[in-house]
């Protein structure tokens, strides 16, 4: 759905949010609403996507037995990433707000071959390898290990909505029929998340994919919560994204890292963005 800026509209382009289900307690609300009224208030074009809308199909197809999930071939990160193209690869002056692990990294990986005007990361808890870091040392399981971690920390959250999830041995231990039957839009969202979570786990090193991204190819801001248990996890997460794109030679120089209370306001959220994007893009 895209909402259109107000009559006194003065930035170009549009800022596009791609937001995940979880990320522990600074995933509440979602923030689709607040920037929808907020922003085409102050200038600028809005649009919310859903990158995981055909992975989320799938999985209801494959709970009626329609599925097959389980080919070789089938990589539901793809699948995002097309999605997200399918939104906004024609769009003049796009930024991507990616909010959650899942979301930043399909945000990643979408700039690997395609253009942006701007890349906002918030909370990139899910880090993703790279062929060689910049002491030439192989990073191949980044991915893998921040892939357990996150699962851990969203795991408490599908419980606690009474979903039992699939652990990373491998042990189902919910039962499908009765989630198909009851699930809430809500639930949907998180268990197709889990869905991604449990796909990194399971694949091991067969589903690994290097990211292959030029350094400092567009300006690139980092937001990290601060304010819940998890915090130094995030970020330390915060700082080797930021390390991926960051290129102080580039126009744009040194990527920024910001901090943002969980308590904070998502409009509060919102101008600090608007404020970078002022500085950075405009």
């Amino acid at each position: 759905m895209v909402l259109e800026a107000s009559n006194d509209f003065e930035r170009p382009g549009c800022l596009v949010l791609s937001e995940g289900a979880y990320s522990k307690n600074a995933y509440f609300p979602l923030w689709e609403k607040q920037f929808s009224d907020y922003l085409p208030k102050r200038g600028i074009h809005f649009l919310s996507v859903d990158i995981f809308n055909s992975v989320r199909e799938k999985v209801i197809n494959r709970k009626s037995g329609l599925g097959e999930l389980d080919k070789e071939m089938y990589d539901p990160f793809r699948i995002c990433d097309n999605e997200l193209a399918n939104n906004i690869e024609l769009m003049t002056g796009a930024v991507l707000v990616a909010r959650g692990g899942l979301s930043c990294l399909i945000a990643q990986y979408y700039l690997e071959s395609r253009s942006l005007a701007g890349l906002v990361l918030v909370d990139p808890v899910l880090t993703p390898d790279t062929v060689r870091d910049d002491n030439a040392n192989y990073q191949t399981q980044r991915l893998n290990s921040s892939a357990s971690r996150y699962f851990k920390t969203t795991r408490f959250q599908y419980e606690n909505e009474g979903q039992d999830v699939v652990s990373p041995d491998g042990i189902v231990t919910n039962d499908d029929a009765a989630l198909t039957k009851n699930c809430s839009s809500s639930q949907r969202m998180k268990e197709t998340e889990n869905h991604l979570l449990q796909w990194l786990q399971l694949k091991g090193s067969k589903g690994q994919r290097l990211l292959r991204l030029e350094k400092g190819s567009v300006p690139t801001l980092v937001l990290c919560s601060v304010g819940h248990d998890e915090e130094a996890f995030y970020q330390e997460c915060a700082k080797y994204t930021a390390s991926l794109h960051n290129d102080e030679n580039s126009p744009w120089g040194k990527v920024d890292i910001r901090q943002i209370n969980v308590l904070e306001s998502p409009n509060m959220v919102a101008k600090q963005i608007l404020e970078w994007y002022d500085e950075n893009i405009l």
